[in-house]
């Protein structure tokens, strides 16, 4: 399901550029010195579709954001506490401190990653893309690889907890 979310909005980003620009996958690795200038236009008469489109992940990312964080948060105080537990009952467990550790760090990670990326697309509707649809697509192409590193933050914290329960796992002989 993660991966499925993940995923999900890497594509719709990639797909603005298809469906609204109607600018070929291989188009985005190019810079701004080889848009051509039919694709400029093209940028320029699609550029109403792009910024609704735009404004509407935004606000679909933004909810997504907040549960997001909300359910980071949660399982951060179940995993303290599941350690003070360990720690109340004198069971060292340093992996466990240190996977929380790791955990927390890229729960930070995946929130600084998330407002750059959030940023960058608020950026990018402030443009004129009639005006300036060089700019607007360097924009575009700048939050779209902002946007796979807060899917890659996700993937840490995804594989941090697997983790976290694969060495809660290998306790379980010393707590019974």
């Amino acid at each position: 399901m993660v991966k499925q979310l993940r995923s999900f909005g890497v594509l719709v980003l990639a797909g603005i550029f298809v469906v609204v620009f109607g600018i070929s996958l291989a188009a985005h690795a190019q810079s701004d010195e080889d848009l051509t200038s039919d694709k400029l236009d093209l940028i320029k008469s699609r550029c109403s579709n792009s910024q609704v489109a735009l404004q509407q992940i935004e606000k679909r990312d933004a909810v997504s954001r907040i549960n997001r964080g909300r359910a980071y948060d949660q399982m951060l105080r179940q995993v303290s506490a599941f350690n003070s537990r360990f720690a109340y009952n004198k069971v060292s467990s340093p992996d466990l401190i240190q996977i929380t550790s790791d955990l927390q760090g890229a729960v930070d990670t995946f929130r600084a990653s998330y407002d750059k990326y959030d940023t960058d697309v608020s950026d990018a509707m402030k443009i004129n893309c009639k005006q300036k649809p060089a700019d607007y697509y360097s924009m575009i192409l700048k939050a779209r690889d902002d946007r796979s590193a807060v899917g890659e933050e996700v993937g840490k914290i995804v594989d941090l907890m697997t983790q976290y329960r694969a060495a809660i796992v290998s306790y379980q002989d010393k707590v019974e």
